[in-house]
């Protein structure tokens, strides 16, 4: 849309200043009649006025080109070329299925892009509605103080955060390990989506409105093992396990609880 509409500006001012009369005329009147014949005299003394009207029409264009892109840089956000880097997720390969199965029996490498893929999704549109009471169910403390800082200052300033129409490019699970009493997934995310801010009257901020652009992530998630009070279903008693194993007294495959996944950080790469 703003190539076109730059394109067409460029076009009338390349038209209005080089377009020149083919001729130029003088009025004569002979007994009453009034006729206009080619005089070579009264075009050499149009110079001047030509030269003018040139440069006018020039400034008058030129005005108007700058307040058309003025206005559309405010409506619709940066027209600057989008810098191209090197993206971190091309040189990540996915972790082993053996080792996501040795820390969440009931997952795979396919579940789990699907999953943390919908929670990123979940965690950009509930900043974008200031759901502040969802995303304590998809962010980890820390991390969520520091979303609730950064969405109270937008709020402050009457801007909103807008993302929409996601699509994933492409998608890796760098990692899989444990932190004392956590299983801490590294995701790597290359997403495409409608990403600016706003200010109360629809005057884009920062971003841009009628582009989707790549932004690619290294997302870690959390789940938080509960190893102290887990009861096999078989036999009833209660024992303690650091991974998915069988039960000591029954033999019968015990599952380790877990809270859902939570984010812990967002970083760019």
């Amino acid at each position: 849309m703003r190539k076109k509409i730059i394109l067409l500006i460029f076009t009338l001012l390349f038209l209005q200043i080089s377009i020149k009369p083919i001729k130029s005329f003088s009025d004569n009147n002979i007994m009453g009649i009034k006729y206009t014949i080619w005089d070579e005299d009264y075009a050499e003394k149009e110079t001047g006025t030509k030269i003018l009207y040139y440069s006018i029409s020039f400034l008058a264009v030129g005005t108007i080109s700058y307040i058309i892109m003025a206005s559309l840089k405010k409506q619709m956000g940066d027209t600057k070329p989008i810098e191209k880097k090197p993206l971190l997720i091309n040189a990540i390969e996915d972790v082993a299925a053996e080792k996501v199965y040795s820390y969440l029996t009931n997952e795979n490498v396919s579940s789990i892009k699907e999953k943390l893929l919908l929670r990123f999704v979940d965690y950009k549109t509930s900043c974008m509605n200031y759901e502040y009471e969802k995303l304590k169910t998809i962010c980890e403390k820390s991390f969520y103080d520091q979303t609730i800082g950064v969405l109270n200052n937008l709020a402050a300033n009457n801007y909103t955060n807008i993302s929409h129409t996601f699509v994933s490019k492409k998608i890796k699970v760098g990692d899989i390990h444990e932190e004392g009493n956590l299983i801490v997934i590294e995701l790597y995310l290359l997403i495409n989506y409608y990403d600016y801010i706003e200010d109360k009257d629809k005057n884009v901020i920062a971003g841009r409105k009628l582009e989707a652009v790549d932004n690619c992530y290294k997302i870690e998630y959390i789940i938080t093992k509960n190893k102290d009070n887990i009861t096999c279903l078989n036999c009833g008693k209660k024992v303690f396990l650091e991974k998915e194993t069988t039960c000591p007294y029954c033999g019968n495959l015990v599952k380790i609880e877990a809270k859902d996944y939570l984010i812990r950080s967002i970083t760019k790469c």
